[in-house]
């Protein structure tokens, strides 16, 4: 009984080594995985501006408020960081009835001024699309600004040049890879005097439009 068991185990032990030696092992080649997209590194913005003005732009004639638009160049730094420059032209007009002696007079006054500002801004997620973002410019503008009475015979025209600035904090909304949407709240002043004894115009106000990544 014995003896046949070791048989049996001298034959079963060559056969399973013989099967062993015949296995194919089938090796299966897994793809790599592709590194993210870099993010765009340039975009342009297009934006309606509308500013509303806190301080009167001489002793007598109360502020006006613009209206306009900019164009805006970006580079990424980063995911969070850009540096931009923004062109801008905005414009606006008011009539003003006042009296003198027996005489009723109406005045409109008209203001416009074009601006090339640098500037960095700082961007986060917020989540589901959306992001924030902070942002100052500062550089040049040119203003004018024409005082004529209707239907009368005087009309008073200046114009100056200086230093412009802006501040923005706004809301960003990326509708896809290469395309969002922005709004903006905004504070903006123009460092001019375009009439005599005229102060330095601020304005506050809102910017809001689309932009394009690539």
């Amino acid at each position: 009984m014995k003896k046949s068991i070791i048989l049996a185990l001298a034959l079963a032990v060559p056969a399973m080594a013989g099967d062993a030696r015949n296995v194919t092992v089938t090796v299966v080649d897994v793809p790599a995985i592709a590194p993210a997209a870099p993010a765009p590194a340039f975009a342009v913005e297009v934006a309606g501006v509308y500013n509303i003005q806190q301080n009167d732009i001489n002793d007598y004639y109360e502020g006006i408020d613009t209206y306009g638009v900019d164009i805006t160049g970006v580079y990424n730094i980063n995911e969070n960081w850009s540096v931009n420059m923004r062109v801008g032209y905005v414009e606006g007009s008011r009539d003003y009835y006042y009296s003198s002696g027996l005489d009723r007079h109406h005045d409109e006054i008209e203001v416009n001024g074009l601006t090339v500002m640098p500037g960095v801004r700082y961007t986060a997620p917020i989540g589901g699309g959306f992001s924030w973002f902070a942002g100052v410019n500062a550089g040049y503008t040119r203003c004018e600004l024409e005082l004529s009475e209707v239907d009368g015979d005087y009309s008073i025209k200046g114009d100056d040049s200086g230093f412009a600035y802006s501040a923005e904090l706004g809301v960003r909304y990326d509708i896809t890879a290469s395309m969002y949407v922005f709004g903006a709240a905004q504070v903006t002043g123009y460092m001019v005097e375009a009439t005599d004894g005229g102060e330095e115009p601020v304005y506050v106000g809102a910017r809001a439009g689309f932009g394009w990544q690539f």
